[in-house]
């Protein structure tokens, strides 16, 4: 599941959460802990059963018909219990999406005084949650509730029988004892096998949906895989759009050659950044397509993992610089410190970054970033203001270190002198 998650860019953070915390743990919980328990319930059933067979067939017989009886009227509480289960995944995975969705603009919501907000939209979510654990809840206690008057009133029939058999003479006074005895084991542990039964069965919609998603993740990889995914080195744009609600961002028609550098301009909203992620695969254009081309520019479906994307925020991990620049591949150590030349990172490598790389400038991190893109094969680079905190002193030559390659460049910048503009082969300029 975090295989399918880490390779696939369009997968649902909340529902991957939602399957791994809540949904998993369901399905342990209450069907796989409970397998071995009911196995163990089971041998008791049929030992309990074979010795009531040897006492008197009337009593044998009529053991056997409340068994039934005991066994199949508690089936009607299967579809409740699976839907109550199914409202519980669902709430939760709604209040994991609230949690992603507000918690990242706490900072936000903080400068703005509008803290109250985000406690009123997760405790919703929260409340919703709650409320969906206290119906499953209930579902599952009036379901114990009717097994176990069930399997009372079968026991209470059961010695009433042997009485009477006692009575008539055809059982002895210690046989209609044992044989209450036994009936209490058999009840007893079909009331558990039920009880178990109900809780393995309360899940299999949630497993089937886990699954379900767990093949189709995998066939879909499988069929990327079998297609082959190449290194892309060039790309163009056919007709290419799409809508932020009535907003429809359209591009005009163009080829990035292998190599080339470009600089993308244009005011805020043009599309600069969305047409970064139609690129990167992770939004879906309305109209058009995006073509990817190799080194023999040839078609080819794009690796997506080599194509080097630097946010303006970059992204970092509490670990080391140098780990942080290769991503924890150790292939690549002996790398390091050429790259951190080339972007003129002045920091030990050894040093440990804090929490997002609280220790360091904001030039600093972006120039980590971009250290990590030299760093790998990427055939693509695409640079979202990524050198905005890089004072501009280094900026001239840091600029140049990113254009002496063969990669082709597309970077979006607003602030660039004359000057600088010229180490670009053309700028595009979105409207």
């Amino acid at each position: 599941m975090i295989t399918n998650y880490y390779r696939s860019s369009k997968n649902d953070l909340s529902a991957v959460e939602n399957n791994l915390v809540n949904n998993l743990n369901m399905i342990k919980e209450n069907g796989a802990d409970n397998i071995f328990k009911l196995l163990n319930q089971v041998s008791i059933f049929l030992f309990s059963f074979l010795i009531i067979t040897t006492i008197n067939f009337q009593f044998t017989l009529i053991v056997i018909l409340l068994a039934i009886c005991t066994a199949f009227v508690p089936k009607i509480m299967d579809s409740k219990l699976n839907l109550a289960a199914q409202r519980v995944s669902t709430a939760n995975q709604k209040f994991l999406e609230a949690i992603n969705s507000w918690i990242s603009g706490l900072h936000e919501l903080t400068n703005f005084n509008a803290f109250n907000v985000l406690s009123g939209k997760i405790g919703e979510s929260s409340t919703t949650l709650e409320q969906a654990n206290v119906k499953r809840q209930k579902v599952l206690n009036f379901s114990l509730f009717l097994n176990g008057l069930i399997s009372a009133l079968s026991q209470i029939i059961v010695m009433a029988v042997g009485g009477y058999l006692f009575f008539a003479r055809d059982i002895s006074l210690g046989t209609w004892v044992a044989a209450n005895d036994f009936a209490f084991a058999i009840f007893s542990s079909l009331l558990m096998i039920i009880n178990l039964s109900n809780q393995i069965s309360s899940v299999r919609e949630v497993k089937n949906k886990v699954n379900k998603q767990l093949l189709e993740d995998s066939t879909k990889q499988e069929q990327e895989d079998e297609k082959g995914a190449g290194v892309p080195t060039s790309f163009s744009l056919k007709n290419l759009s799409y809508s932020y609600d009535d907003n429809t961002i359209q591009y005009p028609n163009l080829k990035i050659a292998q190599g080339e550098k470009v600089l993308l301009v244009g005011p805020s909203g043009a599309g600069k950044t969305t047409l970064f992620k139609l690129l990167l695969g992770e939004l879906i254009p309305k109209t058009g397509e995006v073509t990817f081309f190799d080194k023999e520019n040839k078609k080819v479906k794009p690796n997506y993992q080599r194509i080097a994307y630097i946010p303006q925020k970059p992204v970092l991990f509490p670990d080391t610089i140098a780990n942080n620049i290769t991503m924890f591949n150790s292939e690549l150590d002996a790398k390091v410190d050429m790259a951190m030349d080339e972007v003129a990172l002045d920091l030990d490598k050894n040093s440990f970054l804090k929490d997002a790389g609280s220790n360091i400038s904001g030039g600093q991190k972006q120039r980590i970033v971009l250290a990590r893109s030299e760093i790998h094969d990427s055939e693509i680079v695409l640079l979202d203001e990524a050198t905005s905190a890089i004072d501009q002193a280094t900026l001239p030559m840091l600029l140049k270190q990113l254009i002496e390659n063969n990669k082709a460049l597309i970077m979006i910048e607003h602030n660039l002198s004359a000057d600088l503009r010229k180490y670009f082969d053309r700028i595009i300029e979105l409207k």
